[in-house]
């Protein structure tokens, strides 16, 4: 690749450096002549490195990373100079120096600014991505990474994914000073060449080793506007680092000085060589589609210039033209909406249907303003009052509860308590004077790690009744590294009326950024492996949802509740990018939906977490607005307005004309008066309110079935107990038949209390009123949630849901257990309880059906439990992430699936064997199988560990371990264990039919079973043959007596001592022929030979 002559390509200057004639920019040699950067050490601190030294070949240098100081992550990012928009190509020089070389490696990075700002160090992994600095992985850019740990590999990734396989590439010399050269470049389509190279020495001079065989290719790049960032690493092993000599040099073609790039022109097939002198529409003046727009125009807004039925950018059905994006509506000419948002005002409806010149009639009507979320001005959401039958135009009949100002912390603030609940804030949780409006509240500290820290304001009124709440609030994040905040409206009633409550109180996870509260809206802003947030109601956790988090500068934050009349909540959270709600809003939930929400009377709580990385948290300005509804009631008969709407009832007839009218009045012969269906939520024209098959009037709610008239359960809930089965159909005064008539207590989702839910029971063929339903298989099951195995408890010690017993579904071939969803933050376990005493086993056989979609992260492990430790019930938990399998006096084997799949040994809370590299089936059943042979005296274990692509261990075979072994196994009695995790990213992963077989000849029960014994007369003889569970591969020896009395083995016959178990079988049969008609008893063992 030519690098340096580019014809008439226009070079963007990126840095204005006096004495240098070099065609690059040079963004620092260290002497002097260097572009703003800053530098920072995200790990433990550099006290060696991130310094100038000054004995380079050259003059100065960085020493960025230093080979005496392991678990560093050091940074330097250069500022922001000029656009690069619009570029063509771009060429990144450095002169490098490593010694020391062990581990871990560095990046070159070209880090998208509309995601990543103009300034400032960004650690690795923003976004959501792999953190680790030598892979380079940031969102929305471009990362080239060098890693030096295990040899020396290098990829490509783009919007942090790896776009390429690992390439070995080849390093100067080890204390020599070399250089290398990244280059890209970007055709019309958006794809990316990228091509580097090593140098043996400095300013790409000496022999040239090329990175990549071939340059690697990156399709569909939106990277416009870039700077430069440079990152190493250093973990338990480390190396040093020097670089010099920064350049960087960025061209746009603009070959016919138009004002027009080439590739823009290139793209909408514009002549790059005529200025609009021949054909007026290639000049920045044409307006090929005629909407009213220049070229130049077109490429500022980034909409097309081409007709073709493409000059609606957003599809919103508005031209371009029209959308002038000014923010205010004039005319259907000139609506003030952006051209490049289909709905400006994030309002859920189109910019093209908002018109505020036209009278409300419905959707496609709405008389709205496009720029304006709420046009009438009374707190409710435009599209949220046309859902709910309102006019948008018109302000709903609200009254101010509250206004209030909680804090500005000028003086200004309702009482409020702190509270520190993991380490102290030594440097948090105090006013600082310097902000932008005052005094702040700094929450959180960069520099503290493990933190747990709360602001929790008094009730300022009573806000029973409400229907809208407004909470706004100006935060500012900085040294983004983790974990996140939440603002929660707490349950007064729950949690009382002044003091900090902390997170999790009820039962629930008790992470700060989740912000779970009983009886209680948390809204969490996690930041940790990636922005996500969540809402949470009651424990109830929606699903992770991205955003964009803004560092280093002020923004703010707006939380809108709307209470509907069927007693729900619609939730709105939006980022800003400014102080004060100003700025294009960043819409984080619109109108989520939270049901049958009971929080009436609330106060406000923030709280915020530091872990092993930390962040800073500022906050300032919370402002909390309540509205009740207008309690209009225009005949005076208890029955609000709003609510008689709504059910066509009349508004001005308190029932004297007509009782159905009246607070008496039943229209629908439920058995509910209208005051009483006004109350508990239920339609007061439709006798059977949630459709599940019992009159809302027997639905008392009170939790006990007494009669077919007082049912106990919800009328406003098809399925109280969430069992399956509707409310309707469950009557226990009945015997069971089938779902029609399963004789279930509508109140209890296991009515047997056997740990399955009935309506799964029935599904797999089982009466869920009988308790003697699960049997414990003798043929080695654990598990096959058919209503065989052993029981089991369930766990979640993190922050998602526990997903559960799922019915037959897709391939499966029957129930299954599904332990892991598309949640992230999950840390979920089943742990079966022990039925039998395996001491003394000598090996075990273990084998599971696994199925994996949407995989992304982060594994899953089994762990064999010691039950002298760990009991004999009860979930226990993994030391660190449950992919580790990481438990004392246990043994365990860990998956690991986040970023690659890869497998590990562990042995009382050791990890004994390293990670190997291992093949995870996805999106179809597959099987693992844990095989380990231990030596009875010397207590050395051999564990082969193989996973196969089909159920059953079968399928191809692909041996992850083999005999890989374990010294001093003394595990004895014990019981299995699943444990599974999601962070950021997540995954779904299902079970099915667990299985233990266990050989020994210690004490307890061997695990070896006869399944059967039968008895046969051939040719004037008796034949006797059985059957057991076995292992396949394994060997075993049958020994029989006529006499049980005979204590000594040695004494019993030896039939057999070399029995195969037949590949793919799990049970092994043997028969012995020519015994005596006369033989009435005979006893037989089957053993493992000695």
């Amino acid at each position: 690749m030519n690098i340096l002559n580019k014809g008439t390509l226009l070079p963007i200057t990126l840095a204005a450096i006096a004495n240098f004639e070099a065609t690059g920019a040079v963004l620092a040699d260290f002497d002097g002549n260097d572009a703003v950067y800053a530098t920072d050490s995200v790990r433990t601190p550099a006290f060696n490195a991130n310094q100038i030294l000054t004995d380079g070949p050259t003059g100065s240098y960085l020493h960025l990373l230093d080979g005496n100081e392991g678990d560093a992550g050091n940074y330097i990012s250069f500022d922001s100079v000029s656009p690069t928009n619009g570029w063509t190509s771009a060429s990144f020089k450095m002169d490098f120096r490593t010694d020391l070389v062990a581990a871990d490696g560095f990046s070159v990075a070209f880090l998208d600014k509309e995601t990543h700002g103009d300034t400032g160090v960004i650690r690795a992994g923003a976004g959501g991505l792999d953190g680790v600095e030598e892979r380079g992985f940031y969102s929305n850019s471009i990362g080239v990474g060098f890693r030096t740990f295990n040899g020396t590999n290098a990829t490509v990734n783009y919007g942090g994914q790896q776009q390429s396989n690992d390439s070995q590439y080849v390093l100067p010399d080890v204390g020599t000073w070399g250089s290398m050269e990244v280059t890209m470049d970007r055709d019309a389509n958006n794809t990316v060449s990228i091509e580097a190279v090593v140098y043996t020495e400095t300013s790409q001079q000496g022999t040239a080793f090329p990175v990549f065989t071939e340059a690697k290719i990156l399709e569909n790049v939106t990277l416009e506007d870039f700077r430069l960032q440079i990152a190493g690493r250093t973990g338990g092993s480390s190396m040093t680092l020097d670089i010099d000599n920064i350049e960087l040099d960025v061209v746009a073609g603009d070959a016919d000085g138009d004002g027009l790039t080439d590739r823009w022109e290139e793209l909408y097939g514009l002549g790059t060589d005529d200025d609009g002198s021949v054909d007026v529409n290639n000049g920045p003046e044409g307006d090929p589609d005629s909407d009213g727009l220049s070229n130049l125009e077109e490429q500022t807004r980034g909409t097309d210039p081409n007709s073709d039925d493409t000059d609606d950018t957003d599809d919103d059905g508005l031209s371009d033209s029209v959308e002038d994006g000014g923010g205010e509506f004039i005319s259907v000419t000139q609506t003030g909406t952006d051209p490049l948002n289909s709905d400006t005002d994030g309002d859920g409806l189109s910019d093209s249907v908002e018109n505020p010149l036209l009278d409300f009639v419905d959707a496609n009507q709405p008389g709205t303003d496009p720029n304006n979320s709420d046009t009438d001005g009374d707190f409710l959401g435009d599209s949220v009052e046309i859902l709910d039958g309102r006019d948008p135009t018109v302000a709903e009949d609200v009254d101010p509860i509250d206004g209030v100002l909680l804090a500005n912390f000028d003086g200004n603030q309702v009482n409020y308590d702190e509270l520190a609940v993991r380490t102290p804030g030594f440097l948090a949780q105090q006013i600082v004077d310097n902000g932008p409006t005052g005094s702040y509240y700094h929450l959180l500290d960069g520099g503290e790690g493990d933190a747990g820290n709360y602001l929790s304001f008094d009730a300022p009124s009573d806000t029973t009744g409400w229907q809208t709440v407004q909470f706004s609030m100006d935060y500012r994040a900085d040294r983004i590294a983790a974990d996140g905040w939440h603002i929660g409206f707490l349950d007064i009633p729950t949690h009382g009326p002044t003091g900090t409550v902390r997170a999790g109180a009820g039962g629930f996870g008790d992470a700060e950024e989740r912000g779970m509260y009983s009886n209680s809206i948390g809204v969490g802003f996690r930041t940790f492996n990636g922005t996500n947030a969540t809402v949470n109601y009651n424990g109830n956790q929606s699903g992770d949802v991205s955003f964009e988090q803004q560092s280093t500068d002020w923004g703010s934050v707006e939380v809108n509740l709307q209470k509907t009349d069927s007693g729900d909540v619609l939730l709105n959270a939006t980022l800003f990018p400014e102080l004060g709600l100003l700025g294009t809003g960043q819409q984080v939930f619109n109108n989520y939906l939270l049901e049958d929400v009971a929080l009436e009377e609330f106060r406000v709580q923030i709280g915020g977490r530091t872990g092993g990385s930390s962040m800073d948290l500022d906050v300032d300005n919370l402002v909390l607005n309540v509205f009740k509804a207008g309690e209009g009631d225009a005949d005076g008969d208890g029955l609000a307005d709003l609510w008689e709407k709504k059910f066509d009832l009349s508004t001005d007839d308190d029932g004297s004309v007509d009782p159905n009218n009246g607070p008496d009045g039943d229209p629908d012969g439920d058995g509910l008066t209208n005051l009483q269906e006004i109350t508990l939520g239920t339609s007061p024209v439709d006798d059977d309110s949630d459709n599940d098959g019992a009159k809302d009037g027997v639905e008392d709610g009170g939790g006990t079935f007494v009669s077919l008239s007082k049912t106990g359960t919800s009328p406003i809930n098809p399925d109280t107990d969430d069992d399956g089965l509707l409310d309707g159909v469950e009557n226990p005064l009945l015997d069971f038949v089938d779902a029609d008539q399963p004789g279930t207590d509508p109140n209890n989702p296991d009515s047997n209390g056997d740990g399955f839910k009935d309506g799964i029971e029935i599904a797999a063929g089982g009466d869920p009123t009988s308790g003697d339903t699960i049997t414990v298989g003798g043929d080695g099951v654990i598990a096959d949630f058919d209503l065989t195995g052993e029981k089991y408890s369930e766990e979640n010690f993190g922050n998602a849901p526990i997903v559960g017993l799922q019915a037959k579904a897709g391939d499966s071939d029957g129930n299954f257990y599904q332990l892991l969803e598309t949640v992230g933050s999950a840390a979920n376990y089943l742990s079966f309880e022990s039925s039998e005493d395996y001491t003394g086993w000598e090996s075990f056989s273990f084998q599971m059906d696994y199925l994996s979609t949407e995989m992304q992260a982060d594994g899953f492990a089994v762990n064999f439990l010691s039950t002298e430790t760990h009991g004999e019930s009860g979930a226990v938990q993994t030391e660190g992430a449950q992919e580790n399998a990481l438990i004392l006096n246990s043994f365990g084997v860990g998956f690991k699936t986040f970023q690659s799949t890869e497998a590990s040994i562990t042995y009382d809370g050791i990890d004994v064997s390293g990670r190997l590299p291992f093949t995870f089936t996805n999106d179809k059943w597959a099987s693992v199988g844990i095989d380990v042979d231990r030596d009875p005296i010397t207590k050395t274990a051999l564990v082969d560990v193989t996973v196969y692509d089909e159920p059953d261990r079968q399928g191809l075979a692909e041996e992850v371990y083999t005999d890989f072994e374990v010294e001093g196994m003394t595990l004895e009695d014990f019981r299995v264990q699943l444990a599974g995790r999601t962070g950021g990213s997540a995954m779904n992963f299902s079970i099915d039919n667990l299985k233990l077989i266990i050989d020994g000849s210690g004490g307890g029960n061997s695990g070896i079973v006869i399944n059967s014994v039968t008895r046969e007369v051939v040719n004037g003889s008796v034949s006797v043959t059985l059957t057991w569970n076995s292992r396949e591969g394994q060997t075993y020896s049958v020994l029989a007596s006529e006499d049980l009395a005979l204590g000594d083995l040695t004494l019993w016959d030896e039939l057999d001592d070399g029995i195969q178990a037949a590949v793919g079988a799990d049970v092994t049969s043997f028969t012995e022929t020519g015994l005596p008609l006369d033989t009435k008893t005979r006893f037989y063992i089957v053993r493992i030979p000695e």
